[in-house]
């Protein structure tokens, strides 16, 4: 059975000049949460979590976004999230 990870975070926007380290520090453990090939678990939303669940997606580990939406159409539509 693998581990699952879960990571949480604000979809709040941030600052400029903090938007450019906040994706480092996403992208950096996205990659080290893929590095141990577990699953993870993020809200499918924007910000840190939406970096997270990128770099581990594009690192080839299984990754399942929880969206607020009752479909794909909604989740784009009306809550205007990323895919």
């Amino acid at each position: 059975m693998k581990i699952k990870i879960g990571v949480m975070g604000s979809a709040g926007e941030v600052a400029d000049t903090a938007q450019d380290k906040i994706e480092d520090i996403g992208r950096d453990l996205g990659q080290a949460i893929a590095a141990r090939e577990v699953l993870l678990l993020t809200g499918a939303t924007t910000g840190l979590v939406y970096v997270v669940g990128k770099a581990a997606h594009d690192a080839g580990i299984f990754h399942v976004g929880i969206s607020p939406a009752a479909n794909s159409r909604e989740h784009v539509e009306t809550y205007k999230l990323p895919v």
